[in-house]
């Protein structure tokens, strides 16, 4: 018979007093009414109490064999009873939960009883040797973060335990295998272009572990806002991005990138926030810097070596709670309105700080992520619809710097609460 087991729980009895006396002492044990003296017996098979059983766990027991004798007898009926009426008495617990119930009690000393005077069937398997099968308890790997360039490869190395369980058969799998692969031997493999991240899993006997592997040069984002969220592009195509574990102190979210070399655009958003908008770029090496060649005072005006480690490729995004003016008139800071721009003319009048926005829109681009809704002569757009209706195209550029002196297809302007910027318009 095979039994799984996970160690139950040891009922201690003190040490057998037996233990102590000398060899050849006559030692009697009260059983159900029956005296039994010298291992003589009446009326079951003869055995005496002479030492209990040490209740360690080993490979196997035989099931009733309650002191560990090697045989079920007598012995062990006395010894249950005592342990069952808080006498002093020590049994194995494996050995003497018959009925496999999770307790040892009376029931189990009956049936024990029955047993020996061959009462019933046996159906609960009395004398038969169990085979433990001791479970695993945990499993570890030897890293929880792994980077990889694609086409690279990196090995996972698995400890379980205990290192005696039966149960150690281990299967691997990756949670996005067009990131990575991982082997039969825990050999993880980057696909050639699989920038992203996976979660590979080991599992075995019932417990599991992780280990997450990006792959592509890692780009992170810090944010002071708790609900932040970043998202990534190519001027083009959206790039993945994921939530980060560990957040920095003094921080209070944390996003990454996995990016090949190459230009790109961050957004960072937050609800009751102005949005952090920068083109950066990262080199083969995995360095980031702004695509944008900002001057050096304007990167200490602005605190951009503060906002940017090139070296780690981390940005710490302080964003700035977004504040509705109380003036009345005031922009309502969500409204663009550009119905008033005619391309064919040469002059233009505004009278609404809308108006004024959208002269900022028209001239910078159009991207914030506060502004919900664009005025033109055709109608009302999104952002995201007038982009593409009017042919904007986003830029790189930094929303902490309010610079007005850029390069064509760079430059800045700004109000106090708003900038934009845009490429491929002559200034």
């Amino acid at each position: 018979m095979e039994q799984s087991y996970a160690g139950k729980r040891k009922k201690a009895g003190m040490k057998q007093w037996l233990a102590a006396l000398p060899v050849g002492i006559a030692v009697l044990a009260l059983s159900g009414g029956t005296v039994w003296a010298g291992g003589i017996s009446s009326g079951y098979d003869s055995g005496l109490v002479a030492a209990y059983a040490d209740t360690e766990s080993s490979g196997s027991y035989i099931l009733g064999d309650v002191n560990g004798s090697g045989t079920v007898n007598t012995s062990d009926v006395t010894v249950l009873e005592r342990y069952v009426a808080d006498m002093e008495a020590e049994i194995d617990d494996r050995a003497s939960d018959i009925n496999a119930d999770g307790a040892v009690n009376q029931v189990d000393v009956t049936l024990l009883e029955h047993y020996i005077a061959n009462v019933d069937d046996n159906s609960w398997g009395i004398g038969e040797e169990i085979s433990e099968t001791e479970l695993v308890e945990s499993v570890s790997l030897n890293v929880s973060e792994m980077n990889l360039d694609p086409g690279e490869t990196g090995q996972l190395e698995a400890t379980i335990l205990p290192e005696s369980a039966a149960d150690t058969e281990i299967t691997w799998s990756s949670s996005d295998e067009s990131v990575a692969t991982v082997s039969a031997d825990g050999l993880v493999t980057a696909a050639d272009d699989g920038y992203g991240m996976a979660e590979i899993t080991i599992q075995a006997g019932g417990c599991e572990a992780q280990c997450t592997v990006y792959v592509g040069n890692m780009v992170f984002f810090y944010g002071n806002a708790e609900e932040m969220t970043v998202t990534v592009d190519d001027y083009e195509d959206s790039m993945a991005v994921y939530i980060y574990g560990e957040v920095p102190e003094d921080y209070a979210s944390a996003w990454v990138a996995c990016l090949p070399a190459g230009t790109f655009s961050y957004t960072a958003t937050a609800e009751g926030y102005y949005a952090s908008v920068c083109g950066f770029t990262v080199s083969e090496s995995g360095t980031v810097s702004y695509t944008t060649e900002w001057t050096d005072t304007v990167k200490e005006t602005y605190g951009l070596d503060e906002m940017l480690d090139g070296e780690t490729a981390t940005f710490y995004l302080s964003l700035e709670e977004f504040v509705q003016s109380p003036y009345d008139g005031a922009w309502d800071g969500v409204t663009l309105d550009v119905s008033w721009f005619d391309p064919d003319a040469d002059s233009y009048y505004i009278s609404t700080p809308e108006q004024l926005a959208g002269l900022a829109a028209i001239v910078n681009g159009i991207y914030n992520a506060e502004i919900t809704t664009i005025i033109d002569e055709d109608g009302e757009y999104t952002p995201a619809e007038y982009a593409s209706y009017a042919g904007a195209k986003i830029v790189a550029g930094c929303s902490a710097a309010k610079d007005s002196s850029g390069a064509n297809g760079s430059n800045q302007v700004t109000s106090d609460d708003y900038y934009y910027s845009a490429l491929g318009y002559d200034f």
